[in-house]
């Protein structure tokens, strides 16, 4: 299942995968990052109706995954309001901010560096989950948190910070390139464990200087040692850290907003927004995907529009797909 919530003007998208909630980064994002792939966008008729905020669901369909959403064409703006936090995860989070301010190059610090600096790192929506759970242990450990992706391209071609200046910026050259002091079964100890075998670990991870890691947990995870996160507010306090840590690159803002005018005119639009993952794009070798498919996912995004009530004339449904099959067939589209 996915879905794909719009709170204050902010878009974040949802994806249920075997009960684990996961945040993707917005869609825009998502054309953005693979541009280089010849993504493919395509709206249905369009409509000229004011815009409202809500929200709603949609479901996978085949080998891929699929996001449905309610927005307008200025949803994506970065100077749009945040989303207004649970307690405690308002405290916690403003407090972490004091700390990173005021600690972000003290010599005494400690460093948890998620990165992406070659090839095997994650998908976008992978590496945002990943981010957003290693924020909680930077918390919890009293870590300076920071992101570091420079493959395929710097994450801030697409997204800047926003609450806490998370860029490795002002350190020596390479310093958080050096071999981690942990094992990743040693950090999984620090947070997932709390039989008391791991005490010895824990103190190991509480005097390292820094650690770097590649890895994804579901934002919400089950962590012993970690602040709980109510899974049945999960995405409202995922919407929450992912605000907190960003705001989406301004040539992002534009070039959404841009594809939105020439899709559906200059005025504001309530839309849905469908990203259908095929994949044809990364792995060639796999078996081609039928136009029929396509049809059917369709098909599916308008009972699902009919279920929640969105009547797809007033509200018309974009989709965004990688597939290379539909683009043989519409070259203009």
């Amino acid at each position: 299942m996915a879905r794909l919530l719009f709170r204050n003007n902010k878009l974040v998208v949802i994806m249920t995968t075997r009960n684990n909630v996961i945040i993707w980064v917005v869609a825009l994002m998502m054309i953005l990052l693979q541009l280089q792939q010849q993504l493919l966008v395509v709206g249905s008729s369009s409509s000229s109706t004011p815009s409202s905020s809500s929200s709603s669901s949609s479901s996978s369909s085949s080998s891929s995954s699929s996001s449905s959403s309610s927005s307008s064409s200025s949803s994506s703006s970065s100077s749009s309001a945040a989303v207004e936090c649970p307690e405690p995860h308002h405290t916690i989070l403003q407090q972490y901010k004091d700390f990173h301010d005021k600690n972000k190059h003290s010599p005494n610090a400690q460093y948890l560096v998620q990165q992406c600096w070659g090839n095997g790192c994650q998908g976008a929506g992978d590496r945002i989950c990943g981010a957003l759970f290693t924020l909680r242990v930077a918390i919890q450990y009293k870590k300076i948190w920071l992101i570091d992706w420079t493959h395929p391209a710097p994450i801030t071609n697409f997204l800047i910070h926003n609450e806490i200046d998370w860029r490795v910026t002002g350190f020596p050259d390479k310093f958080f390139k050096e071999p981690n002091a942990l094992t990743l079964d040693e950090f999984n100890a620090t947070t997932f464990h709390g039989n008391g075998s791991e005490a010895a670990v824990v103190e190991k991870f509480l005097a390292a200087k820094k650690y770097n890691i590649m890895g994804v947990r579901p934002f919400e995870a089950h962590a012993t040692r970690l602040n709980p996160v109510d899974p049945e507010h999960a995405i409202e306090i995922g919407a929450c850290y992912f605000q907190f840590l960003f705001k989406l690159n301004d040539t992002i803002v534009k070039s959404g907003e841009s594809h939105l005018r020439e899709l559906y005119g200059p005025g504001l639009v309530d839309y849905m927004a469908w990203h259908w993952r095929h994949l044809d794009v990364d792995f060639p070798g796999e078996k081609p995907m039928l136009l029929s498919q396509l049809a059917g996912a369709l098909e599916c995004g308008r009972r699902l529009a009919a279920e929640i009530k969105v009547d797809l004339v007033r509200r018309p449904m974009l989709l965004i797909t990688d597939f290379h099959g539909k683009k043989k067939v519409m070259p203009n589209n």
